[in-house]
């Protein structure tokens, strides 16, 4: 199944087939046996096969890229977004999903900063560190604050570049971890054409077999833009938005099923080779699927689904 862009508008059309939650597959992978005339006992093992292939083991660290026993059967972490649009200032909140599109406790929190007229910041923190956050805490402007001990680190809008974003972890001496630079299509473009998908190119620097940011030379750091400049892959990994197909009048692009809201901000990021490392898209008014692998940590992915909703 496919997801669309419709020419000539922001929106996405969508032929979709849902996600199955975990109780879901399992019966159905026991009923397929069923037909084949398995013995019982050769159902009851590949029903357990079937559960330890498809859970996955623990959650990855916030600043960690995730290891493979981490990921659902797809391959990727599946995450959500949820966009608190009626708070001032605007918040949003990233959760880890258990099976069948279920979400875990709020793991981290941006709050975007400054007046209308003013260059965009988000500050984004780690909720877990101060017991679980919800929108309707009466307190979470207590805890979600620099002196708190849970902030990771800000998002930000370069001031001589409004296409380009820059993520910054929360050291004394802040150090780039991630660039988003956006091709944006003139005015005339957008009055003649629509709107056309979006492009963007990401860096973001490697990482060890841990999964850890690895140190960067003192003449490298905070540069991740020029590696994208560059093209260059010195200590830093690049990635770009992937081209949809054009069909009938239609973008398309292939969300196996995560995506199913029409919006301009849908969007899958892919290395040199097409290979697929990062998807977002819309599910709801406010709320977006967020799925990524290594060696993207979950900060970064959530920082570039900030910059697709900041547009």
């Amino acid at each position: 199944m496919m997801d669309t862009y419709q020419s000539k508008t922001t929106h996405l059309l969508n032929d979709y087939y849902p996600e199955h939650d975990i109780a879901d597959n399992e019966h159905a992978f026991c009923l397929e046996e069923e037909e084949e005339g398995q013995k019982s006992t050769r159902r009851k093992q590949s029903f357990v096969f079937e559960r330890k292939r498809t859970q996955p083991s623990g959650r990855p660290g916030l600043l960690l890229a995730p290891q493979p026993h981490h990921y659902f059967a797809s391959g990727f972490i599946h995450c959500c977004v949820i966009r608190s649009a009626l708070q001032s200032p605007l918040r949003v909140q990233f959760l880890f999903q258990k099976f069948g599109a279920v979400d875990d406790k709020t793991a981290m929190v941006a709050i975007k900063q400054g007046g209308i007229n003013r260059i965009s910041s988000y500050h984004i923190f780690d909720t877990v560190r101060v017991g679980g956050w919800t929108a309707k805490n009466n307190s979470d402007a207590v805890q979600l604050n620099k002196k708190a001990g849970n902030y990771i680190g800000k998002l930000r809008r370069e001031k001589n570049d409004r296409s380009t974003y820059s993520l910054y972890d929360s050291k004394e001496q802040k150090e780039q971890i991630g660039a988003f630079q956006y091709s944006l299509p003139s005015l005339a473009q957008q009055w003649s054409e629509g709107q056309p998908p979006r492009k963007m190119q990401v860096a973001i620097p490697a990482t060890d077999k841990e999964g850890a940011i690895e140190p960067r030379a003192s003449y490298l750091k905070n540069r991740l833009i020029d590696n994208i400049k560059k093209q260059s892959k010195t200590a830093a990994h690049l990635f770009s938005t992937k081209e949809p197909t054009y069909d009938n009048g239609q973008y398309r692009l292939n969300f196996s099923g995560r995506v199913t809201t029409a919006s301009v901000k849908n969007m899958q990021i892919v290395d040199s080779k097409g290979e697929i490392f990062l998807q977002f898209g819309k599910v709801g008014d406010h709320r977006f699927h967020l799925d990524y692998k290594a060696p993207f940590n979950a900060y970064q992915a959530f920082g570039l689904a900030l910059t697709a909703m900041d547009l």
